[in-house]
């Protein structure tokens, strides 16, 4: 039998303080619910934050972005929910970064994806990163693809979410995948991040690859198998880890993976009525411990 979301604000008095005592260790997805994916704020997700901290818990971002750097986000995000210290933000790009190290990977990246987020952090990691900034204009199909020089060197093509998306990125990342020993990498497991607007992400830009070169890519985003070693890498104990998010596919799945227990946030993407889609497709990875309204309910449990 399915098991069954339990609503937060169901649980008796004394099932309120074993909630806040039990965990440790918490993550939280950022986009839909700290803040909007639109950058507005959810009232009172600030102040729960402020109220988790103060009970001594250790606080984890988990951002499925790979836009912009850690370092980056520490300084923006952070700024204005300080609870996220740098050290403990995790973004998809430190997770390839953790899986590529693991494997002794030395070879250079093609990369397709943000400068100032994916490429930036992948050279400050220590690889050699290839990218293509410039945008041309060719007459025709043969004219670009006999300019197109190929290092023999690349050892793997990644791709991360780029605003820049181009036919030449995809033609040599194609032709880069020829050679059977290079590898691919996406930073996400999902196609889309919103639906009203449709917001196609890494892994949406991957499908047309993978269809042209039949070359599954290895994930790092949320609810990969690289992201579940990464966060067993951090040494916790996973049984005092509770995630926090927004999404069924990556949020919740990631946490049920690991052996967390997981809460589900309705006040993103997910709605009673999809969550019931997503519970009646009988998979209980991607149903939460509990379900509620928004992360500010988190501030009867942490006031």
């Amino acid at each position: 039998m399915v098991k069954t979301p339990i609503y937060l604000k169901n649980l008796s008095p004394e099932e309120k303080i074993h909630f806040k005592n039990k965990y440790d260790y918490i993550f939280f997805d950022k986009d839909d619910t700290i803040e909007l994916l639109n950058g507005s704020v959810i009232p009172g997700a600030a102040e729960a934050l402020r109220g988790i901290a103060t009970h001594d818990k250790k606080i984890h971002l988990f951002t499925d972005s790979c836009l912009a750097t850690k370092e980056v986000l520490a300084n923006t995000f952070g700024a204005r929910y300080p609870e996220f210290k740098k050290e403990n933000i995790i973004t998809t790009t430190l997770v390839l970064i953790h899986y590529l190290k693991r494997i002794g990977f030395k070879k250079k990246i093609y990369a397709i994806g943000s400068e100032d987020g994916l490429v930036k952090e992948l050279a400050d990691a220590g690889f050699e990163v290839l990218s293509d900034t410039e945008i041309k204009k060719y007459d025709s199909v043969r004219q670009l693809a006999m300019s197109i020089r190929y290092d023999k060197d690349v050892g793997a093509v990644v791709v991360g979410a780029d605003m820049n998306f181009s036919y030449m990125k995809l033609l040599k990342a194609v032709n880069y995948l020829r050679d059977k020993s290079v590898l691919l990498f996406t930073t996400q497991t999902t196609l889309v991040a919103c639906l009203d607007p449709i917001l196609p992400v890494s892994a949406a830009l991957c499908t047309p690859i993978t269809a042209i070169t039949n070359r599954e890519p290895i994930c790092s985003g949320k609810s990969s198998e690289a992201s579940v070693d990464f966060i067993k890498s951090l040494g916790y104990d996973l049984k005092k880890c509770l995630f926090v998010g927004d999404f069924p596919g990556t949020d919740i799945k990631i946490g049920n993976m690991c052996g967390m227990d997981t809460l589900l946030v309705l006040c993103g993407t997910t709605n009673k009525e999809r969550l019931q889609a997503f519970i009646d497709q009988g998979d209980e990875l991607v149903i939460p411990t509990y379900v509620t309204d928004s992360t500010a309910d988190l501030r009867a449990f942490f006031s």
